[in-house]
């Protein structure tokens, strides 16, 4: 389906950026901006958790603050990356 603006999502949804397209998921505190080409699977959202699973693409991700139980991870075919700070910006790459 073609995403709009404020569209609810959950665990175990996946996203597709189009070449040349950009699309930004909101949870929580943490944006995570995609780029094109970009594969992402929603592997665990809930009040606390954002994990999700990028195969494709790039990913920038910000967190603007992270409570001592909150977890924002990135996985991706070689590693998984956990932000450890709010404020904190990385870009990662998946295959």
């Amino acid at each position: 389906v073609e995403g709009v603006i404020t569209r609810p999502l959950s665990t175990g949804d996946r996203l597709w950026g189009e070449p040349g397209s950009r699309a930004d998921l909101q949870v929580g505190s943490a944006v995570f901006h995609m780029g094109s080409n970009t594969s992402v699977t929603l592997v665990n959202l809930d009040n606390r958790i954002a994990q999700v699973q990028l195969a494709q693409g790039t990913m920038n991700v910000r967190v603007r603050r992270l409570g001592t139980r909150d977890v924002v991870e990135v996985d991706t075919p070689n590693l998984a990356y956990s932000m450890r700070r709010p404020g904190a910006s990385c870009c990662v790459t998946g295959a």
